[in-house]
């Protein structure tokens, strides 16, 4: 078990929740349906472009969420969790907070998103190490910036 995401890089709504072959339902994470933005639970068309991969064992995503928050906020994310206004607009804080097994986040989120990515992308490699943890937080950090970049451009980032 563990967190698998997938991008599109476009949605559109086509009905209800009944599961049909070739679409998706939407589901948004309920302590934090405003990361989907004005996408709500639904079916959905999911055209163009796709990306998929593994954020890792349950376990393993949040020891890499923890080293991104530590990294680029310098608190634990339970410190997010804890009081979210306090880090609200700040970097990642909407990848931080949020699910670590399901949910959706809309396009809005993902832009804010993809540019927390690329202007933090500098700071992040400094802070690494020759270690295969290192390597492999950083391999993470580039499949999520290219996740939340294809969802910019009016799609969605599913966790599941």
């Amino acid at each position: 078990m563990g967190l698998d995401i997938t991008a599109y890089g476009s949605v559109r709504r086509i009905g209800d929740t009944a599961e049909e072959p070739g679409y998706r339902t939407v589901n948004l994470y309920v302590d934090r349906p405003e990361r989907a933005g004005e996408l709500t639970t639904g079916l959905y068309d999911y055209g163009g472009s796709e990306l998929r991969f593994r954020a890792g064992s349950y376990s393993g995503y949040n020891a890499w969420r923890a080293w991104l928050s530590e990294t680029v906020l310098g608190v634990q994310p339970e410190a997010v969790w804890a009081e979210p206004s306090r880090y609200a607009g700040r970097p990642f804080v909407e990848l931080i907070d949020f699910s670590d097994c399901d949910g959706t986040i809309g396009p809005e989120v993902s832009d804010k998103l993809a540019r927390d990515f690329r202007k933090h992308r500098a700071k992040v490699e400094r802070s690494l190490t020759e270690s295969d943890e290192s390597q492999w937080n950083m391999q993470k950090y580039d499949e999520w910036a290219a996740a939340f970049a294809l969802a910019a451009r009016m799609g969605a980032v599913q966790f599941h």
